[in-house]
């Protein structure tokens, strides 16, 4: 796995936002240990550095695109939830070029949309 950058904390903030987006079939649910078709969430507690963390992660299922603004993301339940994303896991098949495609076009779309400079991307290659 490859890290783009590194996640940043605040003490005072310890409620995390992770959002995992791919194709399908890609090994997104295997992530988060729990094979789905529909969007999932899940609540767990990380301790890093002495302090207990809250997290959320979204578990997305195949969206076809990133909903570039307010009205997209509640039109559209698959997508609720995403723009504010502390950070992205981002996933693709190493041995399927649509896979990487999908995935860059997607992130493309999260930059064109957010402010990206602090929020973090992870690409995981399976």
């Amino acid at each position: 796995m490859a890290m783009s950058h590194h996640i940043t904390i605040e003490s005072e903030n310890r409620k995390i936002k992770l959002a995992v987006l791919g194709a399908p079939g890609v090994g997104k649910s295997s992530i988060t240990m729990n094979p789905r078709t529909e969007k999932e969430v899940y609540f767990p507690s990380v301790i890093i550095n002495d302090h207990l963390y809250e997290l959320k992660i979204i578990d997305c299922p195949y969206i076809p695109y990133f909903p570039v603004n307010s009205l997209y993301e509640w039109t559209d339940f698959r997508g609720y939830g995403l723009r504010n994303a502390t950070a992205y896991i981002l996933v693709y098949d190493i041995t399927s070029e649509d896979s990487f495609q999908y995935i860059k076009t997607i992130r493309d779309q999260i930059l064109d949309s957010r402010d990206m400079h602090d929020v973090p991307n992870v690409y995981r290659r399976e």
